[in-house]
């Protein structure tokens, strides 16, 4: 499996799929993991552990009208939907990889307090323990290696990735790609 991009979906993919057993390789532009999340402190959710410990409701329905709200309704709210239905998962799942929330502080008095909940440590002490986690599990790590493409067969099959690291082209070949770059602060929308 190659994933491309090594930051917080990259190295989450990448877990999850060496744990099931797959030999996997994450191409990373950069010459350090985290991508955007590197920078991130806050993680936004509805019906978390965290917030079920602190006794805070904040149900998905009213965390749905409320991100949609924020975007104007210009995002696609089949994904904003799934990312807030799936946010307390997420959120127990990094809990379980031993990363802690704190609450944040709302300033804003038209929103929940303690939708937001505040990562100790930022996303770089996240991105430490997925990184070292990928590595434990056999993860192959290229640095400075930009995919170009897509490899396919006749029927169209993914059959691996160019990619471009120090000059020159590396074919890789795997079964599976998955695309895990950009994060939301590349999106248009």
């Amino acid at each position: 499996i190659v994933i491309i991009g090594g930051g917080g979906a990259g190295l989450s993919a990448a877990v999850t799929a060496a744990k099931k057993g797959g030999r996997v390789v994450v191409l990373e532009k950069r010459r350090v993991l985290g991508g955007n999340t590197i920078t991130a402190y806050v993680m936004f959710g509805a019906e978390t552990p965290f917030q079920k410990r602190m006794k805070v409701d904040v149900p998905r329905d009213f965390a749905f009208k409320l991100a949609m709200g924020y975007a104007h309704w210009k995002t696609d709210p089949r994904i904003v939907r799934t990312f807030i239905d799936k946010s307390g998962d997420t959120i127990r799942w990094l809990e379980e990889k031993g990363i802690e929330f704190e609450t944040m502080p709302n300033y804003y008095p038209d929103q929940i307090p303690r939708a937001f909940q505040i990562m100790k440590g930022g996303g770089g002490v996240m991105t430490k323990i997925l990184a070292k986690e990928c590595k434990d599990l056999g993860v192959q790590f290229l640095y400075q290696a930009t995919a170009k493409r897509i490899l396919t067969n006749m029927k169209r099959e993914v059959t691996g990735v160019l990619a471009v690291a120090k000059d020159r082209d590396i074919k890789i070949r795997a079964k599976s790609v998955i695309i895990a770059t950009g994060g939301y602060g590349g999106s248009k929308t």
